[in-house]
């Protein structure tokens, strides 16, 4: 079950809600305070699921972000290899350059005696 971040916000408000609400409680005899309890029995118990679908949650979110991780790789790889060679392509344009500079000046030199 994949619950929205909006909801899980919203659960977890709610059960700060609920321990203030007990907390701020002033029983007025032992049947409102076993009431109280019960209540409050109950809340823990619906923070421990919310808590336990929270952990879900999480723990699809990492195994879905590690499958990407896995699927990446390879593409990452790829374009390394390929920035590579492009790296190697600009470095020989870089030296052709250099040796088309050097062939210019011997020509003019000939040219010029």
């Amino acid at each position: 079950m994949k619950l929205p971040n909006e909801i899980i916000k919203a659960l977890i408000e709610s059960r700060a809600e609920c321990d203030r609400l007990y907390i701020q409680a002033r029983p007025a005899d032992e049947g409102e305070v076993a009431r109280l309890r019960v209540l409050f029995d109950r809340t823990q118990e619906l923070s421990r699921d919310i808590d336990r679908v929270i952990d879900k949650e999480i723990d699809a979110s990492l195994h879905q972000m590690q499958a990407w991780i896995a699927e990446l790789a390879p593409i990452t790889a790829h374009l390394r290899k390929v920035q590579a060679n492009i790296d190697g392509i600009v470095t020989a344009a870089g030296l052709i350059d250099q040796v088309l500079k050097i062939a210019v000046t011997i020509i003019g030199l000939i040219l010029a005696v």
